[in-house]
């Protein structure tokens, strides 16, 4: 019966060990904090788009032809007017964009156009650099237990460093302390 006392109060020794390493691992080693630094870029330049009108065909889909013919028409004028060359400059804008359409059209097709477009909103570039922390020291407290004979059963204090480990145990059932040492051997990543 006061083995199983023992065992019972060994696992909950075991088990508020671990919730406090739970708890306080966070805190002690706390992640890497990004540093975030935000860049405002302006587009200060103009940038054109040039459609090869040539290599798109589009559908004549309706044509519309007048019943009633003018007496006075100047077939020169007309044709003057059907090879020239028009040109339409059509622009919208807003916050964000600003944007210009330019047309060619003569012989009732169009033989050029382009697009140029500058953006207006400020782009955002965010850098993001994490920063490490190297912990080379650390501090343990722990607890090792034989079963089914709880005899032998310690709780330990370590101090861990980058070349080994410190520590002191105290063993309840014997009434003695022991001391623990150890150097590192291999380090792993």
């Amino acid at each position: 019966m006061k083995n199983n006392i023992l065992i019972f109060f060994a696992g909950v020794i075991c088990a508020l060990v671990f919730l406090a390493g739970y708890w306080s691992y966070p805190r002690i080693n706390p992640a890497p904090v990004p540093d975030v630094d935000t860049i405002l870029i302006h587009d200060t330049t103009e940038h054109h788009i040039i459609n090869d009108v040539h290599h798109y065909h589009s559908i004549l889909d309706t044509v519309r032809l007048r019943d009633t013919i003018y007496p006075d028409i100047d077939t020169a004028k007309i044709l003057e007017r059907y090879f020239a060359y028009y040109q339409y400059s059509r622009s919208w804008n807003d916050s964000l964009v600003s944007i210009n359409l330019s047309d060619i059209i003569t012989e009732n097709e169009s033989v050029w156009d382009s697009i140029s477009y500058k953006i207006l909103r400020p782009q955002t570039v965010i850098n993001t650099t994490n920063i490490e922390y190297n912990y080379t020291r650390y501090l343990y407290l722990g607890m090792s237990a034989t079963f089914p004979e709880l005899k032998y059963a310690d709780l330990s204090l370590f101090y861990a460093f980058s070349g080994g480990y410190a520590g002191i145990g105290y063993y309840p059932f014997i009434k003695s302390v022991a001391l623990k040492w150890g150097v590192t051997v291999k380090k792993f990543r």
